[in-house]
């Protein structure tokens, strides 16, 4: 009596008789089964028929491989036809050119290179059952154009994305700030000469905020000089030097805020004032034309001018671990994210897009401004407390309108 031994569907069926004590196996096949066929199957067959092979034969003849990867193979060189109709190449045959392209500029898009092989196999297996020409995924060229894939991805997946920085984290180191109490931090540098982490925590919570506030870029918030932060009457005044970096140009820039639009920015830069002031840092004299942020320990004064914005990347990354703000994974908080956070919070409740570029500093024509504003975050009473101040006052909520 006969059966069938592992016959899956559209695979021809090997028929195995049962044989009797010391009888030779005897096989036989099923040429009624379907054969998967896929988009080369014609061109195979063509060929064989030419070499004088009935179809049955021909049907076992393409049937090598197991269902399970004949179905893998027949959709990635689906995914190769289409990409190369969409883009102008021949297919079968296809040329080595060809698959580099097609690697280049849409398998590498989903799929990792060290799981490629049965990409580069579904190809130079159309080419072997079709007899069309030689496999053309094949050869040093392939292999050099894998691996240069490879590195790039691996680049790609280390690189993290800059993320804007919500408007609450801001207001917690305002508040964390405001509740410091400076005479202990002072007695305990004068008396103990500890409490200089403490003192670079400060500083860095300032320097994230004034940025944040004032929509700065990277270079133009790390060197602010003493000089450049005054209080004039009821005005918080900035100027904003160094406006693009690498430009080299010297035009400078100033920004008035009235007191009351920000109503912790004086308290949080007296706080500040103080401390410097109680480390011997003579802000209204000598040290007038050092960065802001200068503390004695940080070397030469007059070197701080040409502090790196990279600078504040440390300052951001030092003020948000101390209140546990985390960037989700793949993501990071980068001076960047201040410019950015700040668009988007103030864009979140509706301030003009005119006043948002007056304050980063966008001009009037620039697109650059699209890649800092998330047209879609949600306005949060954060944003309100920072930034309300610049609606009008119809559009302000109570809590704005009366600081």
């Amino acid at each position: 009596m006969g059966a069938t031994r592992g016959a899956p569907a559209g695979v021809p069926a090997v028929i195995v008789s049962k044989p009797r004590s010391g009888a030779k196996i005897a096989y036989s096949v099923d040429c009624s089964a379907p054969v998967q066929r896929p988009s080369w199957f014609a061109t195979a067959v063509q060929y064989w028929r030419a070499q004088g092979l009935d179809m049955a034969t021909i049907n076992v003849r393409l049937s090598a491989h197991k269902p399970t990867t004949r179905r893998d193979y027949d959709g990635h060189w689906q995914r190769f036809a289409r990409f190369c109709s969409d883009s102008g190449f021949e297919c079968l045959p296809a040329s080595t050119a060809t698959v580099l392209a097609w690697l280049t500029h849409d398998v590498a898009l989903t799929v990792r290179m060290k799981n490629v092989q049965p990409y580069l196999s579904a190809v130079n297996d159309a080419h072997v059952e079709s007899k069309v020409g030689p496999p053309p995924a094949l050869g040093d060229d392939v292999v050099r154009h894998v691996g240069a894939l490879a590195s790039k991805q691996r680049a790609l997946r280390a690189t993290k994305s800059r993320l804007q920085l919500p408007a609450e984290a801001v207001v917690t180191m305002i508040e964390r700030v405001l509740a410091l109490d400076v005479d202990a931090l002072l007695r305990d540098y004068a008396i103990l000469q500890i409490g200089r982490g403490a003192i670079q925590l400060l500083r860095a919570r300032v320097a994230v905020v004034v940025d944040y506030l004032h929509f700065n870029r990277g270079d133009t918030g790390v060197r602010l000089a003493n000089s450049d932060v005054l209080a004039v009457g009821d005005y918080h005044v900035l100027r904003k030097r160094a406006l693009k970096a690498g430009t080299g140009t010297a035009a400078t820039n100033v920004t008035l805020l009235p007191h009351s639009a920000v109503s912790e920015l004086r308290a949080l830069l007296s706080v500040w004032r103080q401390v410097q002031k109680g480390i011997c840092v003579d802000w209204q004299g000598a040290a007038s034309g050092y960065c802001l942020w200068w503390l004695p320990w940080d070397g030469p004064g007059a070197a701080s001018a040409k502090w790196p914005q990279t600078k504040m990347n440390t300052w951001v990354k030092l003020a948000l671990a101390s209140q546990k703000t985390v960037a989700p994974p793949g993501f990071a908080f980068t001076y960047h994210s201040l410019r950015a956070g700040a668009a988007t919070a103030a864009h979140s409740i509706g301030v003009s897009e005119r006043k948002i570029r007056t304050m980063g500093n966008w001009g009037p024509q620039s697109t650059a401004i699209d890649r800092y504003i998330d047209p879609v975050f949600p306005a949060s009473p954060a944003a309100f407390r920072l930034f309300g101040w610049m609606l009008p006052p119809s559009a302000r909520p109570w809590h704005v309108q009366a600081a």
